[in-house]
């Protein structure tokens, strides 16, 4: 099975992002879950699935104010270069770009852009893991609470003391 490329309209420009490889993506998982879970949760807003979000329904100040309070830069600097090196932008004459040679010039005047790009590539790469056709904000709420402990087998939950 080949990894998979996704294309969409974001702003003045189409966008296509191919799915990281498996070790790739999982390094990027604790940092998607960390700063952009939030984000995601923020701009899904009573939406069931990533892939129901359109550029035109990114609210660009509710998903920055999200982005701002988990902002780490190593992390989005990481999670932006490793999307741009899977992605491509279609220029004015349809030719697509390689994103991982032009994404520090073709981004600066495109934020929103780049925000929903990344939300984009997120999308790709790990919406069946965050809850695909279910839904993401209770999925990324399970991951904020912790590990569940479980008891050892065997145990009736009593101390056996007196």
């Amino acid at each position: 099975m080949a990894l998979e490329a996704h294309e969409r309209r974001i702003g003045e420009h189409s966008y296509r992002v191919t799915q990281l490889r498996l070790n790739d993506a999982l390094r990027l998982l604790p940092i998607v879950l960390r700063v952009a879970g939030p984000t995601l949760a923020a701009v899904l807003d009573g939406r069931k699935t990533l892939g129901e979000i359109t550029e035109t329904e990114v609210d660009i100040g509710g998903a920055v104010s999200e982005f701002a309070r988990s902002l780490c830069a190593a992390d989005l600097i990481e999670l932006s270069d490793a999307f741009a090196k899977s992605g491509a932008f279609q220029n004015a004459t349809g030719a697509w770009i390689p994103l991982d040679s032009q994404a520090q010039l073709h981004f600066p005047p495109r934020y929103q852009e780049w925000l929903g790009f990344v939300l984009f590539a997120i999308g790709v790469n790990f919406a069946s893991f965050l809850g695909g056709v279910v839904n993401v904000r209770a999925a990324i709420e399970s991951f904020r609470k912790g590990p569940v402990v479980q008891s050892p087998t065997g145990s009736t939950g009593t101390s056996g003391g007196s």
